[in-house]
């Protein structure tokens, strides 16, 4: 499926985030990645940011498209 995820991270957390999403991911602005990816890997990027992120001070969106053909 097609998924974008779009993210407001402290500063101190930027990096260890995008090259979390840069490992399923492709990079296209600063804080927006896109590209197809399976439900398990979708899975596993989702653990990874929820473990790299702070609840209160952080946010991350995630968009999934997926074809009706």
């Amino acid at each position: 499926m097609f998924t974008i995820v779009v993210y407001d991270i402290n500063v101190k957390r930027t990096a260890r985030v995008m090259r979390i999403c840069k490992k399923y991911l492709e990079h296209v602005q600063k804080s927006v990645f896109e590209g197809s990816i399976t439900e398990a890997k979708l899975n596993k990027l989702k653990k990874e940011l929820f473990r790299a992120i702070v609840k209160d001070e952080d946010s991350i969106i995630i968009y999934k498209c997926e074809s009706i053909t």
